[in-house]
């Protein structure tokens, strides 16, 4: 019964394609006070005539992947939302098999209240807080007594 069900569960794009032929392209669409916009059409057009469609969530996000190789390095793509068109030019290392591929196109004014906003700030600055005390903090070394024989 369990893989019936998983049949009809809604499958994932990213499957569709190897690492290295997945570009993903994803971001946020707001209007102009930065409220996200839920149900908004967001067409993706590469000039090799690949054109797809995504719909934003609630949280006004989307994405999509598409089937690119290493000779569409510099190629651009079109991201249309809300009456808006922006061109994104592709970007990434051929020679890396193993990264991400992706870029991002936000839409209207940026949301300050998104969940996880706060995240990559605090992550930043907790990395930097690390690394200083890494390097530049003296360590105070404890002298151990000698064992006798």
């Amino acid at each position: 019964m369990g893989t019936l069900i998983f049949f009809f569960l809604p499958h994932t794009a990213w499957a569709t394609h190897a690492q290295d032929h997945r570009y993903a392209v994803s971001g946020y669409v707001n209007d102009a006070q930065g409220k996200p916009l839920s149900a908004v059409i967001v067409t993706i057009e590469h000039k090799g005539g690949e054109k797809k469609i995504a719909t934003t969530d609630s949280e006004g996000f989307y994405e999509m992947a598409f089937h690119l190789h290493d000779h569409n390095v510099g190629d651009q793509v079109t991201v249309t939302a809300h009456g808006e068109e922006k061109k994104l030019a592709i970007t990434f290392d051929p020679e890396d098999k193993f990264a991400v591929r992706q870029g991002r196109v936000d839409f209207g004014a940026v949301n300050k209240n998104r969940r996880w906003g706060w995240f990559y700030p605090v992550l930043a600055i907790m990395g930097g807080v690390g690394v200083y005390f890494a390097l530049f903090a003296k360590r105070k070394k404890k002298k151990h007594p000698k064992k006798k024989k």
